[in-house]
This record gives C-alpha cells, structure tokens and sequence, in this order.
C-alpha cells in the first residue's frame, strides 16, 4: 500500500536488482497478507475479546523477545509502557 506513497528514486535501488523483488514480496506476502489472513481466520475460532488482549500485549512481548534473544536495548519509558499495556491487559482480561 505505501509503495504508491513513494518517490521513483526510492526504487531505484530495485530496477538495479531484480532479485532484490523476490525477499521484497516474501515479506509483503508472507509476514504482512498471511498475518492478516490468520488472525481473521483465528477470529472465527477464538472469541474477539480474547483475540483483541492477545493483540494488545503482541508489540510489547514483541520487545521483550527482541531485548532477551537480540540484545536489544529499552529505555526505562518503554519498559514503563509496556507494563502497563500488560497490566491493562490482566485488568481487562479479568473483567470478563
């Protein structure tokens, strides 16, 4: 979708490598469509309330993979944050 958003100079680095379209449309296809397509399929299986804390806390364990197995750096903000996106996600978890 954000490729229309782009200048031609941004693709350029593309039409020198051909190739180069194949990883670019793996991860369109893959990560971007696929993901969308399992989490509505899922849907249909696992109540909506329950799909939408899941999706709540998924960037904040997102992070904390990143900082435990990639060595990835978080502010003390960040981790503040995702705390409480956590504990907002057991509090409302807990409601229903």
């Amino acid at each position: 979708f954000l490729a229309f958003a782009q200048t031609q100079n941004s693709f350029e680095p593309l039409a020198r490598a051909p190739a180069a379209w194949i990883p670019v449309l793996g991860l369109a296809l893959g990560p971007t469509i696929g993901a969308l397509i399992l989490f509505n399929w899922g849907l249909k299986i696992v109540p909506a309330s329950n799909a939408s804390v899941v999706a709540t806390i998924e960037p904040v364990m997102a992070a904390l993979l990143a900082f435990l197995f990639l060595g990835e750096h978080l502010e003390i903000w960040q981790m503040i944050g995702g705390g409480l996106v956590i504990a907002g996600a057991v509090i409302q978890s807990a409601g229903n």
